[in-house]
């Protein structure tokens, strides 16, 4: 189904790439904009498909967790005949030495999933996790809700170009479907999800519920007001409010 929004289409499940419509996903719930949005997208468009939320739970910073499960609620709420299944979730600690190690090997090496060590302990960890519970589980599919960032001269003039992850960047022409991995939104950015949110009336509904932010918990009050300076709210910025 091609949707369009914000003047970006994406062809959810039937990008011609794809081998099927899958049965069962894996979704990736991060407490976000992005991954709550699919899960709307997913249950207004294709109930059919079983779906099983995957809960990464930061062992310092919880909220975005509590937020995950809290538009997992509303989804089920929202959608009568839901195909939800049970939550699948996992703890992950980005500071433990046995995956630090891991981290600063891959930094050393070139070969680093995000800006620092600490971001790429978490992605490791959450692989590993993730890979586990597939495995236990057996999805078809792991589907995540990761988009493109915003132009390099916005972020750039805006002083947030240095906190992105550089691997969304433009161009945004990147495959979505790898192995069992799909990422429908890859090519698409946040304007894209403001318009899922603002064309199906979901600003008061579910907007609410999610939480963007990655500051610290002395600047967020424990994760209750967003930082306003991390690279999450200066794209959630720039997507829902414009320039």
């Amino acid at each position: 189904m091609k949707i369009t929004h914000a003047n970006q289409t994406i062809e959810l499940f039937t990008d011609p790439s794809l081998p099927s419509i899958p049965k069962h996903i894996g979704l990736s719930i991060s407490g976000g904009l992005d991954s709550a949005s699919l899960l709307f997208l997913i249950c207004k468009h294709y109930p059919q498909i079983k779906v099983s939320p995957i809960i990464g739970i930061d062992a310092y910073a919880k909220f975005d967790a509590l937020c995950a499960f809290d538009i997992i609620e509303w989804m089920k709420d929202r959608f009568p005949n839901h195909n939800i299944l049970d939550n699948q979730s996992f703890t992950f600690d980005h500071t433990d030495p046995y995956w630090m190690e891991k981290a600063n090997d891959l930094h050393n090496k070139g070969m680093a999933t995000a800006l620092t060590p600490e971001g790429t302990s978490k992605n490791i960890q959450m692989r590993e996790a993730i890979a586990r519970i597939t495995a236990e589980i057996k999805y078809e599919w792991i589907v995540m809700g990761t988009t493109a960032n915003p132009p390099d001269d916005y972020m750039k003039k805006h002083g947030f170009y240095d906190k992105a992850e550089h691997v969304r960047n433009e161009p945004h022409n990147r495959k979505t479907f790898k192995g069992d991995l799909y990422v429908p939104y890859i090519n698409a950015n946040k304007r894209f999800v403001a318009g899922v949110y603002k064309e199906n009336d979901l600003m008061d509904e579910l907007y609410p519920y999610t939480s963007s932010c990655v500051g610290m918990p002395d600047e967020t009050e424990y994760g209750t007001v967003a930082c306003g300076t991390c690279f999450w709210c200066h794209e959630k910025k720039w997507g829902f409010e414009g320039d």
